[in-house]
């Protein structure tokens, strides 16, 4: 576990813990919050490529219980309707959950787990890059650090987030 990650973990475990998590939903219950994620790893599957991107499949799953005690988890297109047009309003802040770039875990992996949740989800897919073509991010990453920020936010300035173009300035 890297120095970054054991700190985020003490910090969300004492905001959970000290009720400021509790007070943050009840201050928000009318906010809409979309989650984005990327890649669901199954299980028995190591993570490869931008490691900030790719989430193991039991975390995930721990993720949504923990929504589906706090949260009325929408469609998309829910999520954008005012809470007070809606059918039945809420007291629970409403979340909806989206994936980007339609990777094969979050297809199969991220999709068991809200089916047998029986949640609903948006995956925006990038059909340039089906049929098992990968990612600039997940291509230049290091196994052990993930991908260097500095280059990151070379990428997408100087080659504006273009594969080609990136892959290139990474050469």
């Amino acid at each position: 576990m890297s120095a970054r990650h054991g700190v985020k973990h003490v910090v969300e475990t004492a905001l959970v813990l000290g009720g400021g998590a509790s007070f943050s939903r009840r201050a928000r219950k009318g906010d809409v919050l979309v989650l984005a994620y990327h890649n669901v790893v199954p299980k028995g599957l190591d993570v490869h490529g931008d490691l900030s991107l790719h989430l193991h499949q039991s975390d995930f799953a721990a993720q949504l219980d923990a929504l589906i005690r706090t949260h009325d988890v929408v469609p998309l297109n829910d999520a954008l309707t005012p809470q007070e047009a809606t059918a039945q309003p809420s007291a629970r802040p409403r979340v909806a959950i989206t994936f980007d770039d339609a990777y094969s875990g979050a297809v199969t992996a991220g999709v068991a787990e809200l089916r047998a949740r029986r949640l609903p989800a948006t995956i925006f897919v990038t059909p340039s890059f089906l049929d098992g073509k990968t990612f600039w991010w997940d291509i230049l990453s290091q196994a052990d650090s993930g991908l260097d920020d500095a280059f990151r936010a070379r990428a997408l300035t100087d080659a504006h987030g273009l594969n080609g173009q990136v892959l290139e300035l990474a050469r």
